[in-house]
């Protein structure tokens, strides 16, 4: 395997366990989750994880899809079972939304 597709791969599965566990804590759907997953994908890609760091990608990814998916979720539940800060999310969220889903997403709501 190549060093890249590695670092890849071990990445994708940090942020799924986040993922999961958030989503647990959350008791959000798995469908819930599997759109939190494409979402850190595209975010991955698009190269907009590194300033961020895993674990607030990973809940800005759930925020999303939650807000798509029409389920209200604020940012302070968010960040509570994350351990972030509001404004780490916050931040994350205008930065990875605003990217992926620029015409779709709100910015700055509470």
């Amino acid at each position: 395997m190549e060093k890249n597709e590695y670092a890849r791969r071990k990445t994708l599965n940090i942020a799924f366990h986040a993922i999961g566990r958030i989503i647990n804590e959350l008791s959000l759907s798995s469908d819930i989750e599997e759109k939190a997953k494409d979402i850190y994908i595209q975010a991955y890609e698009k190269k907009l994880t590194s300033p961020r760091g895993i674990g607030v990608v990973a809940a800005v990814s759930i925020l999303i899809a939650c807000r798509r998916s029409k389920i209200k979720i604020d940012f302070n539940k968010i960040a509570e079972v994350s351990r972030k800060t509001k404004n780490e999310i916050r931040l994350g969220y205008e930065a990875v939304a605003s990217k992926l889903f620029p015409k779709e997403i709100e910015l700055g709501q509470n």
